[in-house]
């Protein structure tokens, strides 16, 4: 993992765990939103329910940067994060108006892991690719049929499937231009 990337994954972390002292002030909340407080739409996703949500989150993190670090930059994660933090919070603004309030980075973390999954596919790196995707699209599946009470009460709430889904539905339309640049790159190459 590049050196880069590892200050960038540190740093959010500090970020995410020193946020945790203000979960009320940066929570996304549908109302202050709408009031002018749309710094919500991104801090939403950096601050979590209890500790144990935010161990499970940063542990996700640290797991797929492990996992993928080969197909990521700090900077190209960073926008990744934004889209993705943004899409979801706007989703939930837009089409879950009876949600008003939301914590917590899984949604954009299953985007990731998607995304990352796709990226190592296209770098030929088959055997965690093709996993990663599997994995994340059959635990959104299995969540959607047998949600997980367990999850509801290791974070205090519960879980937004929704951010979930949405994290999936962006990083596939994400992973959509990245398959079309890498078939137009072996198309000129041909």
């Amino acid at each position: 993992m590049s050196k880069s990337l590892v200050l960038w994954a540190v740093a959010l972390s500090l970020f995410i765990i020193a946020f945790q002292a203000f979960p009320l002030e940066l929570r996304y909340q549908r109302d202050l939103i709408i009031a002018g407080e749309v710094w919500r739409i991104w801090t939403g996703h950096l601050v979590h329910t209890n500790y144990t949500h935010l161990a499970l989150n940063l542990s996700g993190l640290w797991l797929l940067l492990a996992l993928s670090y080969s197909v990521w930059t700090a900077q190209r994660l960073s926008i990744t994060l934004l889209i993705l933090s943004s899409g979801i919070s706007l989703f939930l603004l837009l089409m879950k108006p009876h949600l008003m309030w939301y914590v917590g980075l899984s949604g954009a973390l299953y985007g990731l892991f998607l995304l990352s999954g796709v990226r190592l596919i296209l770098t030929k790196d088959y055997l965690i690719g093709v996993s990663l995707v599997v994995l994340v699209i059959g635990k959104a599946l299995l969540d959607t049929f047998e949600p997980d009470a367990n999850s509801s009460a290791l974070i205090g709430a519960p879980v937004i499937l929704s951010a979930h889904y949405s994290g999936l539905v962006i990083a596939s339309i994400l992973a959509s231009f990245d398959i079309y640049q890498h078939y137009q790159k072996f198309n000129y190459a041909a």
